[in-house]
């Protein structure tokens, strides 16, 4: 009898990563390794090896206590979003109230929606025949009601619009270029001209848009200025700077607006921002902000920003509460979005994790149109820019929450829209 004896290592062959693992390798360096993660030494030791889905790999890294924000997201996605502020859709934004009732909150132009000339304050009242309250009941995603981010793809409505008249509208999914000024306009309070902004994203193009809007505004001599920034989820700090430079007009030129802080490990790279000279020069005296738990990152940057200098006030509601911001890392196919650095603004306040809180709390009337004076946020920012002080409305923080909220899937996450 012959007994071969052979060692069993010779015979495993060393298996090369999957392009799953790869990724995964690549995000634990950037976070832990390099420690380019603001909580770097909160991340866990995971194997990437032990995991095929990168996205569920990075929740499993985040430090999760204070992490709500960092992402991975396909190259393609980033691209068009922060680059060209396109992605596949019906070009709207939704809200469903505390009485259980839908509304479309904004449109954006030229999108599917806005050629059914479907304005914010339209109240959806079934989607392919499923009604909204059944909609609630099952409490299905956004992906699972509008359908998936693709050319396309349709679906029947039944909405009551802004004459309280019922129509039934087919829309289909087409690319959408979204604009981020989705409104602006100029009224006179006590004599003075007054200006109001809804500001929906911080992305390049968006510079181009604020542009014309401060230009309208110069042009009007406005002394005050509403800021609606109640579904900005923010952006890129280089617009907000921008913005905060076109509203405080030249007169805090190179002075520090705010600063990135990043973890011990590399704050040889802390950067501040400052007040930029621009080509528009007003004298905005006082500036009204309004804004909802979905006002985030960049818009809390810039309002808070803008308290050391101008006399501001916030209505609506408590904002998200994201005082920290991201670098982007970019991997074959992907790009990686972890949080990198806190925000402070030049007394170094950054401490918001909980929200920057309103002065005064008022719902999001979403079934008035941008602009109408009746809305009940810009109907009290207008009567505080008029009287001095806010009216007598008595309205707790708990009563402006939705309670019931459809839930976003998918890259409707970050842009917001459907």
């Amino acid at each position: 009898i012959v007994i071969w004896a052979i060692e069993s290592c010779s015979l495993i062959e060393k298996k090369e990563p999957t392009e799953a693992q790869k990724l995964n390798e690549f995000i634990y360096q950037v976070m832990k390794s390099e420690k380019w993660y603001y909580w770097y030494d909160k991340v866990p030791d995971l194997d990437p090896a032990a995991y095929d889905d990168n996205y569920l790999y990075l929740e499993d890294l985040k430090y999760h206590e204070l992490d709500k924000w960092s992402y991975l997201i396909t190259e393609e996605d980033y691209d068009n979003y922060f680059n060209a502020g396109a992605y596949y859709g019906f070009g709207f934004g939704y809200k469903v109230t505390n009485d259980s009732k839908m509304f479309v909150s904004y449109v954006f132009r030229n999108s599917p929606m806005y050629k059914q000339k479907v304005t914010r304050g339209y109240e959806i009242l079934s989607v392919n025949g499923i009604s909204v309250e059944e909609i609630i009941a099952q409490n299905l995603t956004s992906v699972q009601v509008f359908g998936p981010n693709q050319a396309g793809y349709s679906v029947d409505l039944k909405v009551v619009d802004l004459q309280h008249d019922t129509l039934n509208i087919s829309v289909q999914k087409e690319e959408v270029i979204q604009n981020t000024v989705l409104y602006s306009n100029v009224y006179e309070i006590n004599g003075i001209p007054t200006g109001y902004l809804v500001f929906n994203s911080f992305i390049r193009p968006s510079s181009d848009e604020l542009k014309e809007a401060f230009d309208y505004f110069a042009s009007n001599n406005i002394q005050n200025l509403i800021i609606d920034l109640r579904y900005n989820g923010g952006g890129l700090l280089s617009v907000a700077q921008y913005m905060a430079s076109l509203i405080a007009g030249n007169q805090f030129d190179g002075q520090k607006l705010f600063n990135l802080q990043l973890n011990p490990t590399k704050s040889e790279r802390d950067t501040t921002y400052t007040f930029e000279k621009t080509d528009i020069s007003l004298a905005i005296q006082k500036v009204v902000f309004i804004t909802t738990k979905a006002s985030a990152s960049a818009s809390e940057a810039l309002e808070n920003a803008l308290k050391p200098y101008l006399p501001v006030v916030q209505i609506g509601d408590d904002t998200h509460g994201k005082p920290v911001g991201m670098f982007t890392f970019s991997y074959p196919g992907y790009k990686l979005v972890p949080i990198c650095f806190k925000i402070t603004n030049s007394r170094n306040y950054g401490d918001y994790f909980d929200g920057l809180p309103a002065d005064a709390y008022r719902i999001d009337d979403v079934r008035h149109d941008w602009g109408d004076t009746a809305e009940v946020c810009l109907k009290e920012a207008l009567y505080y820019l008029k009287n001095g002080h806010f009216s007598d409305t008595p309205v707790s923080k708990s009563s402006v929450r939705v309670k019931n909220r459809l839930p976003l899937s998918g890259f409707s996450k970050i842009i917001g829209g459907i």
